[in-house]
This record gives C-alpha cells, structure tokens and sequence, in this order.
C-alpha cells in the first residue's frame, strides 16, 4: 500500500490555506474547496500508482524465485544425471514446472549452423507446430551470420535477452509473415525467451534457450549461471560414455581373444584325440600282431615289443589327458552334465580322492557358459 497515506493526506490539507493566504478572502474562499479537491486526486493517484508498482515488483519477484528455484533444482538434478538424455529430460521437467519451456540447439561439426537437439513441448503442440511451418524442427538449421543474433552467443560467450521471440524468427523465417509466427509462438508460450551458451574447456558448443511469456532481462545471469552447470553435466555424461565404450571395447576384445583360445584349443584338442589318438591306437595294435608273429625264440624281442606297447598306450592315455585339458571332445558330443561328470570320475580315479558330482540334467546353455563352467570345475579340481 501507499507510505502513511494519512500523513500524505494531512499534509496535502495544510497547502490549500498556505497558497491561498495571499488572496483576499472571498477569492480564496472560491478557490479552497477546488484546489482541495485536486490535492485530493493527486495523492489518490499517487498512492495508486505506488500500489501498483509495488504490486507489480512483487509479482515479477515471485515469478523470478519461481524460476530461480527451478533451475536451482535442476542444476542439483543434472549432477545426478549419467547421460545427456537423461541431462535433458531433468532440465526439461524442471523448466517445464516452472511454467516455461527450453530447448537446446547444438552446433554442427562445420560450426556455420545450429540445429535443434533437444525442446520440451509435447509431441502434439510439436506436431501442431510443424503443420504451421511446413517442416519438421528436426530440419531447422540456423545459420550463424557474422552479424546474426547468436553470434555473441558463441564467439562471445554472451547471454542474450530477447524481448519478442517472434521478431527474432521474422529475421530467418520471413516469408511465414508475422501473423503466422505471432499465432505459433502465443500457442507455444514463446513471447520472450533467454539464451545462453553452453561452453565446455572454453568452447562453445551450443545454445540453452528458455522460453516462457513473462521473462525479462533480470533472468539472464540465473539462466547463465544454470547453463553453465549443464555444460559441466554434459561434459561429465560424455566422458562417462567414452568411459563406458572404451570398457565395452576392452570387454569385446577380450572376448575375443578367448573366443580364439577355444578355438585353437578346440583345434588341437581335435587333433590329439582323432589324429595323433588314431595314429597310436594302429601303432599300439600293429605292435601287438608284431609280437603274435613272431617265433617263440625270439622272447627278448617279444619283452621289447610288449614295452612298446604299453609305451604307446601310455601315451594314448597322456594325449587323452591333454585333449581333455585343452577342450573335453564329449563336450560338443554328450553335454555339458556328463562332460563334468567324467571329469570328476576321471579325478578321483587318478588322485583317489571322493568326488561326489550332483547335476541336474543338461541345461540349454550358451557355448561360452558351458566352457567357462567346464574351466571353472578344472581350476577347483586342481585347487
């Protein structure tokens, strides 16, 4: 309200005698009750204007810590954020709540346009929008004139203000008319709007834009200060994507050289058991018709023979062991169930421990699942 609007009006009742007291008195006896009346509206008018401006002061503070809280929340939200879309969603509820729109306009690898990455309004204003315009908005690309609106955006790192958004698409949509622009703009709330850079290791590399219908200059350094806190979230969801990629790169290329092992492994393993356990058997039993053969004096060479032969065999059964170790053939054969079930049979056999194995039947399992699972009971076997 008015400041002592009483006092005000006491006072104002004191000029009239005062003016007045040079006059003679039936001149001043007309003029009091008229110049006491105009005092009077003056200061009704005087205290209503105060009202509303202080009226008007209020409301623009209201709706600047409505605003300022809204990117505050968002700035603490973005921090949380693990990458941009999920950066971009926050900023846009946060806005959004705030009863304002933003979008976010990257620059292209050529750095001559902006295009538009990311905006908050819902899919059917957007396609309201695109029937108006006759283009998509994934299409726009603003050009970066060297005397063009953004320019001190991205060269100069400067925030920019604009009172009407829609004289700002006049420059680069003309042909629309303003008429069109003005009908779009009031639908999509864009009467004013506030942009500002986003800036990474001292390069700009895009625009934050808000929007909304009662924005004014004082907005601009929150709306900076928060841009540059997004950059920052960005930068980080980048570097954490880099991250992330070099570590599925590392995974893939690992997994590729196990998938080679198994290989290489498979493939010898092959080669034992079939080839060289084949060559040996015929070896083993040629040996053996051999010494059938041969006289009954000849019992030295006989002894001689039968040591070949159990020199063979007990190669047959090491190359076995090997092929084992390096990929159990019954593995692509029989299963995984009974390939781990001969294994331990095998080991207790040879160390005379008890192994007691338990499956529970043959499962449907990737060829990978099943080989590290045959690794995995080896290693433990051998511990």
């Amino acid at each position: 309200s008015c400041p002592q609007p009483e006092a005000l009006g006491q006072t104002l009742e004191l000029l009239p005698p005062a003016l007045l007291r040079d006059l003679p008195p039936e001149h001043a006896s007309a003029l009091q009750p008229r110049l006491s009346a105009s005092l009077g509206g003056l200061a009704a008018g005087f205290c209503e204007r105060v009202e509303d401006q202080l009226r008007q002061a209020q409301a623009d503070t209201h709706r600047s810590n409505r605003l300022l809280l809204a990117l505050g929340q968002a700035a603490e939200a973005v921090q949380r954020a693990a990458t941009p879309e999920e950066i971009y969603h926050t900023v846009g509820d946060e806005v959004e709540g705030a009863g304002y729109h933003a979008a976010v306009f990257a620059l292209d690898e050529d750095k001559t346009h902006l295009r538009v990455s990311y905006v908050t309004w819902q899919p059917s204003a957007l396609e309201t929008a695109e029937q108006l315009l006759g283009f998509s908005q994934r299409e726009v690309r603003i050009p970066l004139a060297p005397d063009g609106f953004f320019q001190p955006v991205i060269t100069g790192g400067e925030s920019v203000f604009c009172e009407r958004t829609v004289d700002l698409a006049m420059r680069g949509l003309p042909t629309l008319g303003r008429a069109l622009l003005g009908r779009l703009f009031g639908m999509l709330g864009m009467e004013q709007s506030i942009y500002a850079p986003l800036v990474t290791e001292g390069e700009t590399w895009g625009v934050l834009c808000i929007v909304g219908t009662d924005l004014t200059a004082a907005d601009v350094p929150a709306v900076t200060v928060f841009a540059s806190q997004a950059s920052i979230a960005l930068e980080n969801a980048r570097l954490l994507a880099e991250l992330s990629a070099s570590h599925e790169q590392l995974r893939q290329l690992a997994q590729q050289v196990i998938d080679a092992q198994e290989m290489e492994r498979r493939r010898l393993s092959t080669a034992l058991h079939d080839e060289a356990g084949q060559a040996l058997t015929a070896l083993g039993i040629s040996l053996e018709l051999i010494g059938e053969d041969l006289p009954p004096e000849y019992d030295s060479l006989r002894r001689r023979l039968s040591d070949a032969v159990a020199l063979t065999i007990s190669t047959m059964d090491r190359l076995r062991k090997l092929a084992q170790d390096l990929r159990p053939p019954n593995l692509d054969v029989v299963g995984l169930d009974m390939t781990l079930e001969d294994a331990c049979r095998d080991f207790a056999r040879l160390t005379g421990l008890a192994i007691d194995y338990g499956g529970t039947g043959e499962l449907a399992l990737a060829e990978e699942v099943s080989i590290c699972l045959y690794r995995f009971l080896q290693e433990a076997l051998t511990n």
